[in-house]
C-alpha cells in the first residue's frame, strides 16, 4: 500500500510549492515535506510528536487468509512492522498497543530519522490494551500531562490522529470527537476510552491522538470491524496511559482489585448489580441481579469511582463487607477482594441480555425470547417476544448464507458470545422462519457495564 501524507486541510485550495529545505515540489497544506521531512505548515507542535513517534516491529508471524478463490491457503509474512508507538520519557519508555506486540519475542523500533533500535518488552496490560517497550538512546519524548480538570472534550471537537510509517513518514488524519469523551466501558479491553471519527487504518495502531494545540489526548487503538468501517476509532485517554505506564514500568503488569460485579449507575442512586462474573468473589457469595450496593465496610457508596477507591485502599486479599439492598431490605455479605483476571467474561446469557437487551431462556424448542429491554437495540428492531430465533449472523460479517448458524441452545449462544464479545459490539441477525426472510439485525451499543 502506497504511503501518503494526509493533508491537514486549512479550508483553502492547496497550492503547489517548493520545500525550502530540499526544493522538492510539495502541496501548500502539507505539514511536512514528503521528500526530506521538513516542517512546512508552521505546526510546531507536530515536531515533538514526530520525533517521539516510532514504527514498531517484531519477529511475530503475521498470517492472513487469501481470497475465497484460494481456499485453505495462507500468506505468512515475517518479520514486519505492525503499528506505531511513541516515547514518553527520557529513559526510553515507548507506549504501543498490545496488538502491535502480540506474538513477538524480539522487538525493534524505527525512528523518524530512519534509524532502528532494538526494544525490550517491559510489560503488557490486557485491561487497557497497553504495552510498554524500552529503547536505549531515545529521541525527544511527548508529555503525558493529565487533562485540565476544568476542560472536557465535547462531541465535534477537532482532533488529529498521528502515526509514523516504517519509512519515517508522519501521517496525519484530521478528525473529531464523536461522542462524550472518556466513556466507561467496563468489560471491554479498554476500560476508559475516547471515541473519535477519522479516516484511520491499521498503521495508526499505537499512534497519537492530539488536539489543536498539540496536547496528547491519548493513544490510538485500532480494532478491525464494523466500527472502523464506519470511520470510527478508539483512543486510550492520556490519564489512563500515564497511570498504566507507571505500573508496567515498576512491575511489568497492572493488577487491579475486583469483586466481579457488573454494575449499572442510575443517576443520583447507588450502583445496581446487573450480573456477576462466573468464578468471581461476588458470584461465589451469591450476590443477585438488582441488588443495590449501598456501602463497603460501613462506608456509603456514592459512585463507582469511589467504590473502586475503597477496594484499592484495602488491597488484594482483604476481607470486605458489602451492604446490599433490594425490595426485602438491606443485607451484609462478607467476601475477599480478588484480582481482575486478564479476560473477564460474563455468562453468555448475561452478555447477550446487556449488550442487546434481548432476554432469552432455554426451552425444549430452543432459546425463547422472554423479554426485551426498553430502548435497547432489540427494542429498536421490534424484536418479538415469546418466539424462538432460528439463526444468527456471524458478528461483524456480511449476512450471507454461509454466515448463519442455528441459535438453538446454550452451546450456540456461548459460541456467539465468545466469537463477538471482545469485538466490542454485537452485529447479530436473528430470524424467525426457516426461509430466513423475516428477521432482525441488531447492533449493540458500544458501552458495557463497568466492573467492580
Amino acid at each position: 500500500m502506497r504511503q501518503t501524507l494526509i493533508l491537514l486541510v486549512l479550508g483553502a485550495v492547496a497550492a503547489t510549492a517548493l520545500c525550502p529545505e530540499c526544493g522538492a515540489e510539495t502541496v501548500g497544506d502539507e505539514a511536512f515535506c514528503p521528500t526530506c521531512g521538513a516542517l512546512l505548515a508552521g505546526r510546531e507542535e507536530l515536531l515533538t510528536a514526530r520525533a517521539a513517534l516510532v514504527a514498531v516491529g517484531s519477529d511475530a508471524e503475521y498470517s492472513v487468509r487469501l481470497p475465497d478463490h484460494s481456499p485453505g491457503l495462507t500468506l505468512i509474512e515475517t518479520p514486519r512492522y505492525r503499528g506505531a508507538g511513541f516515547v514518553i520519557d527520557a529513559a526510553g519508555s515507548v507506549l504501543t498497543t498490545s496488538r502491535v506486540v502480540e506474538g513477538g519475542e524480539e522487538f525493534w523500533v524505527r525512528l523518524a530519522d530512519g534509524t532502528e533500535r532494538q526494544a525490550e518488552l517491559a510489560g503488557v496490560d490486557s485491561a487497557t490494551g497497553i504495552a510498554l517497550l524500552r529503547i536505549a538512546d531515545p529521541p525527544p519524548h511527548v508529555e503525558l500531562a493529565p487533562p485540565d480538570p476544568g476542560a472536557s472534550l465535547e462531541t465535534g471537537d477537532p482532533v488529529t490522529a498521528l502515526t509514523l510509517t516504517p519509512r519515517g513518514l508522519l501521517t496525519a488524519a484530521p478528525g473529531v470527537i464523536s461522542t462524550d469523551s472518556r466513556q466507561r466501558s467496563g468489560l471491554l479491553l479498554i476500560e476508559r476510552s475516547l471515541l473519535f471519527d477519522a479516516d484511520v487504518e491499521g498503521r495508526y495502531d499505537g499512534g497519537l491522538l492530539i488536539d489543536e494545540a498539540g496536547t496528547v489526548l491519548g493513544m490510538i487503538t485500532i480494532r478491525p470491524g464494523a466500527m472502523l468501517e464506519r470511520g470510527r476509532a478508539l483512543a486510550v485517554p492520556v490519564e489512563l496511559l500515564a497511570e498504566t505506564a507507571a505500573e508496567l514500568a515498576d512491575d511489568g503488569r497492572y493488577e487491579r482489585p475486583w469483586l466481579g460485579l457488573a454494575l449499572l449507575e442510575p443517576a443520583g442512586e447507588a450502583p445496581v448489580v446487573w450480573f456477576t462474573i462466573p468464578g468471581s468473589p461476588a458470584a461465589a457469595a451469591g450476590i443477585g441481579r438488582g441488588e443495590r450496593l449501598t456501602a463497603i465496610d460501613g462506608e456509603a457508596v456514592t459512585g463507582l469511582d469511589q467504590a473502586r477507591g475503597l477496594l484499592a485502599a484495602r488491597g488484594f486479599g482483604a476481607a470486605v463487607t458489602l451492604t446490599l439492598e433490594d425490595e426485602s431490605g438491606p443485607r451484609e455479605v462478607a467476601l475477599t477482594v480478588g484480582t481482575l483476571p486478564e479476560d473477564p467474561r460474563p455468562a453468555p446469557r448475561d452478555a447477550l441480555q446487556f449488550q442487546l437487551g434481548l432476554h432469552v431462556e432455554p426451552t425444549a424448542a430452543g432459546l425463547l425470547v422472554t423479554a426485551v429491554r426498553p430502548g435497547s437495540p432489540a427494542d429498536v428492531e421490534k424484536t418479538p417476544v415469546g418466539e424462538t430465533p432460528y439463526y444468527r449472523g456471524i458478528p461483524g460479517a456480511a449476512f450471507e448464507d454461509e454466515g448463519y448458524l442455528e441459535l438453538d441452545g446454550e452451546e450456540s449462544l456461548r459460541e456467539l458470545v465468545e466469537n463477538s464479545y471482545l469485538e466490542r459490539h454485537f452485529a447479530l441477525g436473528i430470524f424467525w422462519g426457516p426461509t430466513r426472510r423475516d428477521g432482525k439485525v441488531l447492533i449493540s451499543p458500544l458501552k458495557a457495564p463497568p466492573l467492580l
